[in-house]
């Protein structure tokens, strides 16, 4: 299992030590690298996964019009699955809204194209249909209609935690030192719930721009549309096409498709690595021709030299060195527990 730990908060005056959230964190690591336990639900057929969801089944014109014709001055976020639009919708279109209100949320656009489109619009109802969490984004409703697939969810305003780290904006204020621990924290609560006994469920694709910001920055994750069941039956892993992208993705995962739960875990690392140096892991990856956070650490030869200069002097030593050591041993277990054994389940 490896060397358990919980994520250390800093407070804002620097000349205080960190302190370690025990109530918040207790067991990170026996929670979030839980590989056993109850086996979700299989995938299902179509039918299935909408007759048992109690979302809001869109007409597409409705989230169309939401999103003034899923206009680009909408957009709030992109990746290879889609694009991620902000939508207004008025009451006449949902009975349950208040006369006057409207109803703000944020329409997944998937790409039609994609060879696996259906299954991840499926897979992301199946998940967030059962699963309830305050560190999970809620999804709000679907539209399936002709070749359309769409998702709607809550919006949250204050955007990705990509953007926030890596796309800068001059008129907004760099996250501070002990947002960003809060970030961190958000994120590891939510991964544990995810890899609890009663879910058992892999995110398999976690990264900067599947965490979330309200305005006070909580932290939540967002698209399930790759999560996988995790082992069950005394199996260690689960077999699977390896998804993901450079920098986040386990090497044993990588190499040979065994997905658990520290795959999870060692993307959680390279996450952290770039909430506390605002460094997207992909570049230094690239830049630097190292392959995980521990490589590149090494190579600098100390932790304060990988900090962000814009939240310099907002933390103690003893903080920055919690939380890249909390980095490094994130991968680290992961790397030490993630062998492929002879045997586990396969999945796509």
């Amino acid at each position: 299992m490896g060397a358990c730990f919980s994520l250390p908060i800093k407070a804002e005056n620097p000349t205080s030590e960190a302190v370690t959230q025990e109530n918040e964190s207790s067991d990170f690591c026996g929670r979030i690298s839980s590989i056993s336990g109850h086996q979700g639900q299989n995938l299902g057929t179509e039918t299935d996964i909408l007759e048992c969801s109690s979302l809001k089944n869109f007409r597409f014109a409705v989230l169309q019009a939401a999103t003034n014709n899923f206009h680009q001055d909408s957009m709030v976020a992109e990746d290879a699955f889609g694009c991620l639009f902000k939508g207004q919708i008025k009451n006449q279109a949902l009975t349950f809204l208040t006369p006057g209100t409207r109803l703000i949320i944020a329409v997944k656009k998937l790409r039609e194209y994609r060879s696996n489109c259906h299954e991840e619009f499926l897979a992301e109802i199946k998940y967030l249909t059962h699963l309830n969490h305050p560190n999970l984004v809620k999804l709000v409703g679907y539209c399936l209609e002709d070749e359309h697939r769409l998702l709607a969810y809550e919006f949250m305003a204050g955007g990705s935690l990509d953007n926030r780290l890596f796309m800068k904006n001059p008129s907004s204020q760099p996250l501070s030192w002990g947002n960003r621990m809060k970030i961190a924290l958000d994120a590891a609560k939510g991964l544990a719930f995810l890899h609890s006994d009663e879910v058992n469920v892999i995110f398999r694709d976690f990264k900067s721009s599947s965490i979330f910001l309200s305005l006070n920055n909580d932290a939540k994750l967002y698209g399930l549309g790759l999560a996988r069941n995790g082992p069950t039956g005394g199996e260690e892993h689960v077999f699977t096409r390896v998804m993901g992208i450079t920098g986040y993705v386990a090497p044993e995962y990588a190499a040979s498709g065994c997905l658990t739960a520290k795959c999870d875990v060692y993307a959680f690392g390279a996450v952290l690595f770039e909430i506390i140096t605002s460094r997207r892991m992909k570049d230094v990856i690239h830049s630097a021709g190292k392959t995980s956070v521990k490589d590149w650490a090494i190579m600098k030869g100390q932790y304060l030299s990988i900090m962000d200069v814009e939240i310099e002097g907002q933390y103690s030593i003893s903080g920055a060195e919690k939380a890249a050591n909390l980095a490094l041993q994130s991968q680290s277990q992961a790397e030490h527990a993630s062998g492929c054994c002879s045997t586990g389940t396969a999945s796509d």
